[in-house]
Order: C-alpha cells, then sequence, then structure tokens
C-alpha cells in the first residue's frame, strides 16, 4: 500500500477512534437528554450521572477513557442512568457550569445530589461513585 493511502487509513482510523471515546459509553439506554435521562431514572430508581464535557477539553476527553476503559469503572456506570452534555446544551444553562469537565448527580426523584468541577483519576473516580451511590439509596 503506498505511504499515502496507509496516512488517509491512519487519519480516518483516528478520527473514528476519538468520536468512539467521545460518543461513549456503553449503557443500558440512549440517553441524549437530561430530561430523558431523568425520566428512566424515575423508572429504574437510578442516580442520574451527568457529564458536561467538550471533545476540546483534554480532561473531559481523558475522563471520557477512563469511563470507556477502566472495568471498575465500566461496572459503577451500569448503576447509574448516564448521560452526557456540551456546555452549549440548552438543557444545561441554569446548572451554573463555570468550568469542565463537570459532574452532576440527580437521585431518581429528580433532586440534585452531588456535584464536581474538574478531572478525577481513576481510582479518586471510583471512590466518588461508590459515594454517589451509597448517598442515593
Amino acid at each position: 500500500m503506498p505511504m499515502k493511502q496507509k496516512k488517509i487509513l491512519f487519519g480516518f482510523l483516528f478520527i473514528v477512534m476519538i468520536c468512539g471515546v467521545y460518543y461513549y459509553p456503553k449503557q443500558s439506554h440512549k440517553n441524549d437528554s437530561l430530561e430523558n435521562a431523568l425520566k428512566v431514572s424515575a423508572q429504574e430508581q437510578k442516580i442520574v450521572f451527568l457529564k458536561v464535557g467538550e471533545p476540546w477539553c483534554k480532561p473531559c476527553v481523558e475522563m471520557d477513557s477512563l469511563l470507556a476503559t477502566n472495568p471498575k469503572l465500566q461496572d459503577l456506570l451500569k448503576k447509574f442512568v448516564f448521560v452526557k452534555s456540551g456546555i452549549n446544551n440548552p438543557e444545561i444553562k441554569d446548572l451554573q457550569v463555570q468550568a469542565i469537565p463537570f459532574l452532576i448527580f440527580y437521585s431518581p426523584d429528580g433532586k440534585e445530589i452531588a456535584r464536581h468541577t474538574g478531572f478525577l483519576k481513576a481510582d479518586d473516580m471510583i471512590v466518588f461513585l461508590e459515594n454517589i451511590l451509597s448517598k442515593g439509596k
């Protein structure tokens, strides 16, 4: 295969990989909005985990990668109704997001139970999510 074709193929595969990480997670429901996530949360009695970030935000992308690749985090995510949003989403305009990544959690009855701003390493994220699960019960 000529070098030019290899570069094009590599570029295409790189873009597909980045899109795959950003549009993670593997979840039981497609939650394209906070409103839908809150409805599913009420039905299934699970906590909503809203992650606000952007693809140009390095810590946001790193957090997405952790959520996509760490087996313990993947198991924990199954216990939440997970939804991702960008900072320009009209649904989140009243949440006072001042920095990203921004995490916010809602109980099944729709009440906010926790917030976090900034990147969390895998071990810290595991402890944080376990604490959220214990609060929400």
